[in-house]
């Protein structure tokens, strides 16, 4: 099938999908088609669109820090506001492990830190949020205060973090 535009009796334009089949009926060769009014499909889609934009757009010019990790810590996504925090760009940080953006000793111990979540529960920064130090690109340590969301989408977990430098505080 694909998507075409039709004419209802009215004279209404509505895009559908048509759908058609071929069948031999009494050795007659015999054409069936099926059309569905896709017009909430597509107004769906399009806010959905749309809502996609609006949240990537939050993301991209928000002043904080925001990283999002699987479960293994490797990093997903990091927005505009982290590259300038820690001066890495983002094609240089995901696919890495998180523990890239922090010293020693937190570094080591960081996988530790999700996995006990996971198998507990616990929640010693998810949910509550602290003052961390942090690591920039050129090796700089700087404090910062970092809040920690977790979800899970399709059974799969991730968490979500903010982070914001309070150097100047």
């Amino acid at each position: 099938g694909r998507e075409v535009v039709a004419r209802r009796k009215d004279g209404v334009r509505v895009p559908i999908h048509l759908s058609v089949s071929e069948a031999t009926i009494d050795g007659r060769r015999t054409f069936i088609g099926f059309a569905r009014d896709i017009s909430e499909l597509n107004t769906a889609r399009a806010d959905a669109d749309q809502a996609r934009r609006r949240a990537a757009a939050i993301l991209d010019t928000a002043v904080d820090g925001i990283i999002t990790i699987d479960a293994g810590g490797t990093i997903l996504s990091f927005n505009a506001g982290a590259e300038a925090l820690f001066g890495h760009s983002a094609s240089e940080v995901i696919g890495r492990n998180v523990s890239v953006l922090t010293p020693e000793p937190i570094r080591s111990e960081h996988d530790g830190y999700i996995e006990r979540f996971l198998r507990t529960g616990e929640r010693r920064i998810i949910g509550i949020g602290r003052e961390i130090s942090a690591l920039r690109r050129d090796g700089r340590q700087f404090p910062a205060i970092l809040s920690i969301s977790h979800f899970q989408i399709g059974g799969e977990q991730f968490f979500t973090g903010i982070i914001r430098d309070i150097t100047a505080l």
